[in-house]
């Protein structure tokens, strides 16, 4: 179960990602990290960012993951998409523009 998450929202072009990019990289906020405890402080600078922008045709598959087609004729495999890949290695997932995606990729 995922239970840290932030919703940065604002106008368009008005700095979000450049602002969650660079806190990520410990140039901003100084004063915000300091006040978090080590371990989560330890946990989120430096880590590898998994960007997804969304729009209305994005889909859950594609975020989840698929079953595609393998090599062998009648064999399927799994791929991960961006959601479980982010998850299963520990990095942080941003997703770009989720006002644009679908109510079923909301939820």
């Amino acid at each position: 179960m995922i239970t840290n998450f932030l919703v940065v929202y604002g106008p368009e072009s008005c700095g979000k990602t450049y602002f969650i990019n660079n806190v990520l990289k410990g140039k901003m906020c100084g004063s915000l990290l300091a006040n978090l405890p080590k371990t989560l402080s330890e946990k989120i600078l430096n880590k590898k960012v998994v960007r997804v922008y969304l729009d209305e045709n994005t889909d859950i598959k594609s975020l989840m993951g698929n079953y595609i087609c393998s090599e062998k004729v009648g064999e399927f495999k799994w791929v991960d998409g961006p959601i479980t890949y982010a998850y299963l290695n520990g990095y942080i997932l941003l997703l770009e523009n989720l006002n644009l995606a679908t109510d079923d990729v909301k939820n």
